[in-house]
């Protein structure tokens, strides 16, 4: 039992729920059984918990890695130098826009 619960630690309760969970719409739909089941069992959840606390369940939980300081630090300073280009090709493109619109009335003004 306590090999059990040590294995089980590593799980988070929302990863034994969505194993569980995911194990027991499985039997529902008529997957082959990995245990013997007992002949007074038939709910899907409490098969799938067996399978689970029997460790026979082919399945595996992906944990993203936590991003360290400095990779937080040096995403932080890209993002805000992505901002800044962008600010910047903001400032141009509106700089262009106000010079085009200048031109326009000094142009109809030379053709009276």
């Amino acid at each position: 039992m306590e090999e059990y619960e040590s294995e089980l630690a590593k799980f988070t309760k929302f990863e034994k729920a969505r194993i569980i969970g995911a194990r027991a719409l499985q039997l529902s739909m008529g997957a082959p059984l990995l245990l013997k089941r007992p002949e007074e069992m038939y709910d899907t959840v409490k098969i799938a918990e067996a399978e689970l606390i029997n460790h026979v369940l082919p399945i595996t939980i992906r944990r993203p890695k936590p991003l360290k300081l400095e990779e937080r630090e040096d995403a932080e300073i890209k993002e805000a130098m992505k901002a800044a280009i962008k600010a910047e090709e903001q400032e141009e493109e509106e700089e262009t826009a106000d010079i085009k619109t200048k031109e326009v009335p000094e142009a109809e003004a030379g053709e009276d």
